[in-house]
């Protein structure tokens, strides 16, 4: 991933982004004109128990015939006529799970943030044309949608930095305390701010 940061994708242009399905947790913006004028703003994420139980299922389908699911609370039962291995089914399912795992942790950590930030960055290019675009070392949706898991936790890390820092999302910051957040930095908010304003050419 090249070190220069460019302007050239919205949180909308990624997070909305069926081709990043999996990768990253999608946020699917939309938004709907009202009988009487207003917009209506609207994300359907997926929470992490969602996640965890469509990934269980679909790794689960091929071991069993006539598979179901019930879900009650953080459980999930799953039932069928058994095809394979038991042993091989609770592996295949596990093995699953660990491959989304970094997913579960973003969105666990993140997804509420982001889905504030991307509803206030489409409220205000409506409202005022402002189209909020994010600093980041990516040219391309291709070169996003063929990264590692590193490089994919290197790029959720420059977006949250751009949420966190950057002047597009205020109402964000203010909503979820920005300057309050626990960080492994000596420097308080404001010297972060500048130092990744540096970083990313805004200073």
């Amino acid at each position: 991933m090249a070190g220069r940061f460019s302007q050239t994708f919205t949180l909308k242009d990624i997070f909305n982004n069926p081709n990043l399905k999996g990768k990253i947790p999608l946020i699917n913006y939309k938004e709907k004109e009202m009988e009487d004028g207003n917009v209506s703003y609207r994300t359907n994420a997926k929470t992490v128990n969602r996640q965890v139980f469509d990934t269980s299922m679909s790794s689960a389908r091929p071991f069993y015939k006539g598979i179901k699911g019930v879900r009650a609370g953080d459980r999930l039962e799953i039932s069928g006529e058994l095809k394979g291995d038991h042993n091989q089914a609770v592996e295949a399912v596990y093995q699953g799970l660990l491959g989304i795992r970094s997913l579960l942790i973003w969105t666990a950590n993140n997804a509420d943030m982001i889905r504030s930030a991307l509803k206030e960055a489409e409220k205000n290019k409506r409202a005022y044309g402002i189209n909020s675009k994010l600093n980041l070392r990516v040219q391309s949706m291709q070169e996003i949608e063929g990264m590692s898991r590193q490089q994919l936790q290197a790029l959720m890390s420059d977006i949250m930095e751009n949420i966190v820092y950057g002047d597009n999302f205020p109402q964000t910051q203010k909503k979820y305390n920005v300057e309050q957040l626990t960080t492994k930095s000596p420097f308080n908010y404001n010297q972060r701010q500048l130092n990744w304003k540096n970083k990313v050419g805004e200073a």
